[in-house]
């Protein structure tokens, strides 16, 4: 007969390592950038004309899919129209039988000019993240050199530590009359 063994911590420990590990890979191609060859992307809304759905700040979080009427989308402006490349965030109106798309922002009373092909639909947004993450990486960007300059100053400030024999680490002799540590090595007094 064949008596079933018991798990040790060890045993557990390991599967939930490798839980883990699956979990992490799952979450990556979930997430994996468009540009990449991905299907995630973040947009950023800039403008009034998706109120009361989007505001103006409002970080979207964004899967290709195909679209249907109703539903809002994310598009490129095609080439050769004004502001071509950049994104817009619009509703569906109606799809056209030679595959255009025609949109409008929910808070404007005429259609879009432009008129986006699937080639030109980056996806749809899954949900908004709300203009925190925005504001948060721009408050960042500001900072960053004060950061980086705070880093950099700390890490070479030299670190004076009493002992008790009321030498710093920078000038302490240990022992041996006539030389000195600093911070990059010992010199001579």
């Amino acid at each position: 007969m064949i008596t079933p063994q018991r798990l040790t911590n060890t045993d557990w420990r390991r599967v939930a390592r490798w839980l883990g590990v699956a979990a992490v890979i799952v979450l990556a191609a979930f997430l994996w950038p468009e540009r990449f060859g991905g299907h995630t992307s973040f947009t950023v809304v800039s403008g009034h004309s998706m109120e009361p759905t989007y505001h103006n700040g409002d970080l979207l979080f964004i899967r290709s899919a195909r679209p249907s009427v109703g539903d809002v989308i994310v598009y490129r402006i095609p080439k050769g129209l004004p502001g071509a490349g950049h994104h817009v965030v619009h509703r569906v109106r109606a799809l056209s039988a030679d595959g255009q798309y025609s949109t409008k922002g929910d808070n404007r009373s005429t259609p879009d000019d432009a008129a986006p092909t699937n080639a030109d639909i980056v996806g749809t947004p899954i949900f908004n993240l709300g203009p925190l993450p925005t504001r948060a990486l721009a408050l960042l960007a500001r900072l960053s050199p004060a950061l980086l300059a705070l880093i950099v100053t700390t890490r070479l400030w030299p670190r004076q530590q009493d002992d008790g024999t009321g030498l710093s680490d920078v000038n302490q002799t240990r022992g041996r009359p006539g030389r000195a540590r600093n911070g990059f090595g010992v010199v001579r007094v």
